[in-house]
């Protein structure tokens, strides 16, 4: 694992169920430099890692990640990708490899641009859903509330360990100084 791609929708979505993933890996970024200025990514590096910041809107996430994968010269299975799941109960999270979208319209984007599912992703749970199925388009739109918003903002952290766990002492600290 090289880089982080956190997937949500522009910054004016924070807060949103939606953006939990964008805001767990923007958490990462400290004081890494912007080294890449994109049409529909940034990217930041320290110390060899790199942390992309996509935007677009989530159903076109695929692009970002295009964009990012091609500047870095990574194979998408050197991302690990951050989303929502409105399937995994608020604060838990599930990890896998790779797979299927399973619905997930900014997987299905990264999966179509890149023709691979081959690429890690750590899934933050922000269910379940209070409505039914054909409302979680206008839910995942919804900020956080109430209790909610403690317990989002404990899977942002616990999404960030999980990544400063995998890389070990390769993630850059704020006070770290690495040549870009």
């Amino acid at each position: 694992m090289l880089a982080v791609f956190g997937l949500g929708n522009p910054l004016s979505y924070n807060g949103t169920r939606h953006n939990i993933g964008k805001e767990a890996a923007l958490s990462l970024k400290g004081k890494m430099p912007l080294a890449f200025k994109g049409v529909c990514a940034d990217i930041y590096v320290l110390g060899g890692r790199a942390l992309i910041e996509g935007k677009t809107y989530m159903n076109e996430s695929g692009l970002a990640f295009r964009e990012a994968v091609k500047k870095l010269g990574l194979a998408p299975e050197n991302i690990l990708v951050i989303c929502d799941d409105f399937n995994l109960e608020l604060g838990r999270m599930r990890y896998r490899v790779n797979g299927s979208s399973g619905g997930h319209k900014g997987l299905e984007s990264l999966i179509e641009k890149t023709g691979t599912e081959n690429f890690p992703r750590l899934r933050l749970g922000i269910g379940p859903p209070i409505l039914d199925f054909s409302g979680a388009k206008d839910w995942v739109l919804e900020t956080f509330e109430g209790e909610e918003i403690e317990k989002a903002a404990r899977g942002i952290r616990a999404a960030a360990d999980f990544v400063k766990r995998r890389w070990g002492h390769f993630w850059p600290e704020e006070n770290d100084s690495f040549n870009v």
